[in-house]
């Protein structure tokens, strides 16, 4: 993977004791995803994942606050970049272009770039994550940085039995909290790709709320859950009471394995298993899965 650094010695040298990621939609999941894969890489600073546009409220002193955009001219960010700006906190951009890049290049901003190959926000996710990462190399002593994204034959396959499975219901993505980050991930490309309604929660809470609303509703909903041997025994144990439970409610539930010795292998099977699932989805339907034609369409009309 390829991208260009400009200004990052600005930030050899510096010590921070935070990081900080704002975005939003598949940018904003970069940090999600730092979150979940940071001590596979050697980041053991908290990260913090800021989706608005003003800067959160962090406990750390000296963070660094990395601003995430793949268009390069979301609204929520760039003005979240002004304040940071404003306020002199140290700051860095990654984007494919767009006003954000003009933005940081004005103000000698530490900028990372990235091709596009023209994926998708959701589909360049890698691109821009790994931009993310080289750009802290240059701050911290990480390793592991680079991703290789091959065809997996098995994966695809499995992907289309899920898609098989969901039909024409709602998805429920049930995670352990540890790997909220895996199950927001599943949620925003049944949104964007298959165009599907979709919702993700986690476990063991679900299990004092929601199932009462969708057991009212079993033919609605296809619940999905993404486990592992990684987690504990308790919550591995509740997954399959669930998974049972809601059979029982003829729902016919999901369950799907995380593979992957690292949290980075993790990551890269299920945005793997993920894109392959929607995208067959959006396939039996005869749409696109790449256009986002409502998100385009709001963003012209309503915040022009």
């Amino acid at each position: 993977m390829h991208c260009i650094l400009t200004n990052e010695k600005k930030l050899s040298g510096k010590k921070f004791d935070g990081v900080v990621v704002i975005g939003m939609g598949g940018s904003g999941l970069t940090g999600d995803v730092l979150q979940f894969i940071g001590k596979d890489i050697g980041l053991t600073v908290p990260v913090v994942v800021s989706k608005d546009y003003k800067l959160p409220k962090i406990e750390s002193k000296k963070a660094l606050f990395i601003f995430s955009s793949f268009s390069g001219n979301t609204r929520e960010t760039i003005t979240a970049l002004f304040e940071a700006i404003k306020e002199k906190k140290d700051v860095a951009v990654v984007t494919s272009g767009g006003k954000i890049e003009i933005i940081a290049r004005k103000n000698k901003i530490p900028l990372g770039v990235f091709e596009t190959h023209n994926l998708t926000p959701r589909e360049g996710l890698v691109y821009n994550l790994h931009t993310i990462i080289i750009l802290l190399s240059v701050c911290f002593p990480l390793s592991h940085i680079e991703f290789n994204i091959q065809k997996d034959k098995r994966l695809q396959n499995e992907g289309d039995i899920i898609a098989k499975k969901i039909g024409g219901r709602i998805p429920l993505v049930y995670t352990v909290p540890s790997f909220a980050s895996l199950g927001l991930l599943w949620k925003i490309f049944f949104n964007e790709t298959a165009k599907i309604p979709a919702f993700a929660n986690t476990i063991p809470e679900i299990a004092h709320n929601e199932i009462e609303g969708v057991s009212a509703m079993p033919k609605l909903f296809a619940p999905l859950f993404l486990t592992s041997k990684k987690i504990t025994q308790q919550n591995r144990k509740k997954t399959l009471a669930l998974a049972k439970y809601f059979g029982k409610k003829h729902m016919t539930p999901i369950v799907v394995s995380v593979t992957g010795s690292t949290r980075k292998e993790m990551f890269l099977n299920m945005f793997a298993l993920a894109l392959y699932t929607t995208t067959h989805i959006a396939e039996n339907k005869k749409i696109s899965p790449h256009n986002t034609p409502s998100i385009d369409l709001f963003k012209k009309e309503f915040e022009g």
